[in-house]
């Protein structure tokens, strides 16, 4: 039970600072928002560790824990600036296929996942693929899913403003 409850704060945590991120890339540039987030986030685990305790930690472990924290920045500062830029009902699905890559990683190195969590999978790459021919007429050409991709020169460039792309 314990897990489960872990597994609903974080899906409501992130969902919440997802929603809230974008919402704010909208109106601020996307770097401004992660230089204020991040931080605060940096504080809160502090803060967390100092009340729970934590486990040491090797060096080695700590050098994989410091590289996913610069990935997922990196992924924040993309999905951001996506959000920034397009329509969240496009780009919110699409970036949340990055569960695909540890799961690819699991397969190659052996895991054995459940006929039902591979099931999984399908709805969730079919609704993506959906994505990209569920366009409204009205809808500008430049918000679909085609072109949620177009994040990524601003993601290099540090711009976040739709009309600098």
């Amino acid at each position: 039970m314990g897990a489960l409850i872990i597994s609903l704060t974080s899906a409501f945590s992130w969902g919440v600072s997802d929603f809230l991120g974008g919402l704010t890339s909208r109106r601020l540039p996307v770097l401004g928002v992660l230089a204020v987030s991040q931080p605060v986030g940096l504080v809160l685990i502090g803060l967390t560790v100092l009340l729970f305790g934590a486990d040491p930690i090797s060096a080695d472990k700590f050098a994989i824990a410091a590289l996913a924290g610069a990935a997922s920045l990196a992924g924040l500062w993309a999905f951001y600036a996506a959000m920034a830029m397009g329509t969240v009902s496009v780009v919110a699905p699409v970036a949340s296929l990055g569960v695909v890559v540890p799961i690819a990683v699991g397969l190659a190195r052996g895991d054995a996942p459940a006929a039902i969590q591979l099931v999984g999978l399908v709805p969730a790459i079919a609704g993506v693929v959906i994505l990209g021919y569920g366009r409204a007429p009205s809808t500008p050409a430049s918000l679909g899913f085609r072109s949620c991709w177009r994040f990524w020169p601003a993601w290099v460039s540090g711009s976040s403003s739709p009309g600098s792309i």
